[in-house]
């Protein structure tokens, strides 16, 4: 992420950039969506063991209880553990790659998108997302979904990024990375995001890029 955006984020809050993971993909090593899996109910903070232990001094400082798993990182499938959605006490990801830690006490309904965090823009009860399988899911489940197309949101060295990963939710603000309205459905979902109380801010005029999105922690236990 370039250092006018994590400049321009920090003014929303404190802004922890994470260190990259080396068995990661060089162009999302240090993607928030790929390294946390934050429960806010639960107040836990799920990571890779050692991720943990290389970077304890960053965990350390937050106001939430890390919960480190003996996880193996790696390329496709073992980048997509921890980027899971999270709604409604149900988890939405692609088995069996879910970590059954992040389970516990959860049901589990099953998607082909792996990549299920990455891929949505969450809202309270509404979601933004381009995967047909992740948009059935949620409407399931009584949730208001916005139905984009895949192109759109860039990631260095892929063709493709999500907008789950190229946007933040932080209170009743939708921070995005880069220009909402270059993306063909800006419009669209700017009326959408309005409709649901919330106010889209494009953070830059660059184009929609997908960094990971962010892990906010607001109200920690």
């Amino acid at each position: 992420m370039p250092k006018s955006l994590q400049d321009t984020l920090a003014s929303y809050g404190t802004l922890l950039p994470l260190p990259p993971h080396p068995l990661l993909p060089m162009p999302v090593c240090a993607h928030p969506d790929l390294l946390l899996f934050y429960d806010e109910a639960k107040g836990t903070l799920y990571t890779f063991l050692d991720y943990y232990e290389k970077n304890k001094p960053l965990f350390d400082v937050l106001p939430v209880r890390i919960r480190p798993l003996p996880l193996r990182a790696g390329a496709y499938p073992l980048d997509l553990q921890l980027d899971q959605l999270l709604y409604k006490e149900r988890i939405i990801g692609r088995e069996p790659f879910i970590p059954k830690a992040l389970t516990e006490g959860r049901e589990v309904v099953c998607v082909r998108q792996g990549y299920a965090k990455c891929a949505t823009l969450l809202l309270s009860d509404a979601a933004v997302t381009a995967d047909e399988g992740i948009a059935r899911a949620l409407r399931a489940l009584g949730c208001r979904v916005l139905r984009i197309e895949s192109k759109g949101v860039a990631l260095p060295g892929y063709d493709e990024g999500f907008i789950g990963g190229a946007s933040a939710v932080v209170g009743s603000s939708v921070l995005f990375f880069g220009d909402l309205y270059a993306h063909v459905q800006g419009k669209e979902m700017e009326a959408f995001l309005l409709k649901e109380g919330y106010a889209p801010l494009s953070l830059s005029e660059a184009p929609l890029t997908d960094y990971g999105g962010l892990i906010v922690i607001e109200n920690p236990l």
